[in-house]
């Protein structure tokens, strides 16, 4: 009985020392992944289908959200915001990683040569936008600290739209999508709106998007997401793609 007694407690101290153990390496230790890790195949690649025509793209832009990562990568999200009304969203894409590259969120440069290149890369209105990027960048501590303030996606919209030039529902909307923020609130792009006549949620596509009109809509696309039980934001991203064949941030 003795012996056991002292069996069980020498397995007591050695369980007690490795929890003790674990918890010292934890805390002088930091796991950091590599760089680049394989993925695992599970099916021979030779089995798996050829994509071609009608394919899917998926881009993966992380600007660290969970983090809250560098201000700057808030700046640069707004930017690309500014640009794609009416532009190519591969190429806002482009010129905001050429001016992240290029670090103007410290330095700020004349962009009229990247919004309009001879390689194609063409960002409409360049003028006005480059206008808008300086105001913003003017303005950028006041914005992050709303950003960081103002909690309900909703009011924080209502701000963005009234404090920042070049800024519509939409972009806004777009905006505080993609820096984490943007809850319920629904992208109303041609894309999204086809797709809402498409499957009878509105009947016809709207001449304009006043402010009255854009929460009409919205709240016709909230209803419906909840009614198929899709996320909004995704439901937004699968309309998105099926005008432009790629998912998109």
């Amino acid at each position: 009985m003795i012996l056991l007694i002292k069996m069980l407690l020498a397995l007591a101290i050695l369980f007690g020392l490795y929890v003790i153990g674990a918890i010292l390496y934890a805390q002088f230790t930091n796991y950091t992944p590599q760089q680049e890790e394989p993925a695992e195949v599970l099916n021979p690649a030779e089995k798996l289908p050829k994509l071609e025509k009608d394919t899917l793209v998926f881009y993966d832009w992380n600007i660290g959200y969970c983090g809250l990562g560098k201000e700057s990568d808030f700046f640069y999200e707004l930017v690309y915001c500014l640009f794609t009304p009416q532009s190519s969203a591969k190429n806002c894409f482009a010129v905001v990683e050429e001016m992240k590259k290029r670090n103007y969120f410290i330095k700020p440069f004349p962009l009229k040569h990247i919004l309009h290149q001879k390689n194609g890369i063409y960002i409409r209105f360049h003028n006005n936008k480059e206008r808008y990027v300086i105001e913003a960048h003017k303005k950028f501590n006041d914005i992050i600290n709303q950003i960081y303030e103002i909690k309900e996606p909703f009011e924080l919209r209502e701000w963005l739209v009234s404090n920042i030039k070049g800024l519509s529902y939409k972009e806004a909307t777009h905006f505080l999508r993609n820096i984490g923020k943007n809850k319920n609130l629904a992208i109303l792009d041609r894309h999204i709106l086809n797709n809402l006549v498409k499957f009878g949620i509105i009947n016809e596509l709207p001449k304009s998007l006043s402010k009255k009109k854009y929460y009409e809509i919205e709240k016709l696309f909230q209803v419906f997401a909840k009614k198929i039980r899709i996320d909004i934001n995704e439901l937004d991203l699968l309309f998105w793609s099926f005008g432009t064949g790629i998912i998109l941030k």
